[in-house]
């Protein structure tokens, strides 16, 4: 067979096999919007497809977790309700990866009158908590409990206040409910939690993170 025929059968097979997956990505998405406008009608949740930075409370725009992924700030697939008595959203964003496309999911829920400590905390990452400490960001260490201190990065504008805040118990209820990955912030009334995904969401997926935003919240007081 001439070389010239198998290049354009390989070539073809590639087209296929990308349209393939392509076309299966795309009946995904499709189901799981649904689930997640089914899952909203059930709870009495509202569904918005699109939201824009702007639309955030002005101090969650200024949230690390957000301001991290610079210029990938438009939100889609957004539940937004009440739950126990707390306003909540769940936001989805997309943004590129080295290698593919890359999402995050995050649950934002309005505490009033919880006046939480300005803080961001997350998994230690040696060469990225480097890099942060050149750009003059505060890295706080909580000298009681040094397993904690190395395995979380912890950042917030007042030490005593951010310090005072993570109690014991407090220290103890989010090594039990962390899972790898997942990032916190807070300041004032707000209390947010964030995880990578993929960029289409299984509506399970909003479940989880509300589920585990609301019980790591409600052990922290």
């Amino acid at each position: 067979m001439p070389y010239s025929v198998i290049n354009a059968i390989v070539v073809f097979l590639a087209i296929a096999a990308i349209a393939a997956i392509l076309s299966r990505r795309t009946k995904q998405e499709k189901l799981n919007l649904e689930n997640t406008k089914k899952y909203c009608e059930k709870n009495n949740y509202q569904f918005i497809r699109n939201m824009k930075l702007e639309e955030l409370p002005e101090k969650v725009k200024e949230f690390t977790i957000i301001q991290r992924h610079i210029g990938y700030k438009d939100f889609h697939s957004i539940v937004k309700g009440n739950n126990n008595g707390y306003d909540f959203m769940l936001l989805t964003f997309i943004y590129p990866g080295n290698h593919q496309t890359c999402g995050s999911l995050i649950c934002l829920i309005t505490k009033k009158d919880a006046k939480f400590p300005k803080f961001y905390l997350r998994d230690s990452k040696t060469l990225i908590d480097s890099i942060d400490k050149l750009f003059g960001k505060q890295e706080i260490k909580i000298s009681e409990n040094k397993d904690f201190s190395e395995k979380f990065l912890l950042q917030g504008t007042n030490v005593d206040e951010t310090k005072n805040f993570f109690s014991e118990s407090r220290l103890q209820a989010l090594s039990q409910e962390h899972i790898k990955g997942y990032e916190y912030e807070a300041d004032e009334d707000y209390f947010v939690v964030s995880y990578p995904s993929s960029p289409s969401i299984p509506v399970e997926e909003y479940e989880a993170l509300q589920n585990k935003t609301f019980a790591l919240l409600k052990k922290f007081g």
